[in-house]
């Protein structure tokens, strides 16, 4: 992960109080979102824009180490701003930019109060998913396809259904990491809903 050159970011701080714009999760047959439901992650939250496009949710990662550049792109695309930088956050409501300050420490926590703060819909599906890399959408492939962009034959033996991605040609299957990638998700639903009984 790439730190900004002009020295760390201020983590925020507990109790802070982020008021959010709406968004929404993108469906499986959706590759954009409608103008005003987009969202941007600043670079301090790449780990869970990773984790959000593995559930169906698309969103882009921010400029690394260049606030304006994240404003820039959330106001032009009408997106909301994620983000963990109080002092960021703070620009973005000056600047009339929809943003969602995130002040959990554990990813968890972070991924659920997302999901709740902004009533996403979390699909663990791999047919679902986007890829956490670049956010294009899967496709099923055979074999002989996944070998070709680089899956060792060990794994092609093991599985007969790969998904490849249409954008940067990365390649998943379901194998014993993807069901913790699905228990994670599980675990993010249960969480931001019993937020949600809480809040």
């Amino acid at each position: 992960m790439t730190e900004r050159p002009r020295g760390k970011r201020r983590p925020a701080r507990a109790g802070t109080d982020a008021k959010a714009g709406r968004a929404r999760a993108i469906g499986a047959g959706k590759k954009k979102a409608e103008a005003g439901h987009r969202l941007v992650a600043d670079v301090m939250l790449a780990k869970v824009a990773r984790w959000l496009r593995l559930a169906g949710i698309e969103i882009e990662d921010a400029p690394a180490g260049d606030d304006t550049g994240a404003l820039r792109r959330a106001k032009r695309t009408h997106a909301t701003l994620l983000t963990s930088d109080v002092e960021l956050f703070a620009m973005a409501k000056k600047h009339g930019v929809q943003a969602l300050l995130i002040d959990q420490k554990d990813l968890d926590g972070q991924l659920a109060y997302a999901v709740r703060s902004l009533g996403l819909r979390v699909e663990s599906e791999p047919e679902n998913a986007l890829c956490s890399v670049c956010g294009s959408r899967l496709r099923v492939v055979g074999k002989e396809t996944a070998m070709r962009h680089g899956i060792d034959s060990n794994i092609a033996d093991r599985y007969d259904k790969f998904y490849l991605c249409g954008g940067c040609g990365k390649v998943y299957w379901r194998g014993t990491h993807w069901q913790r990638i699905v228990d994670r998700l599980e675990r993010i639903k249960r969480l931001a809903a019993m937020q949600q009984k809480d809040g």
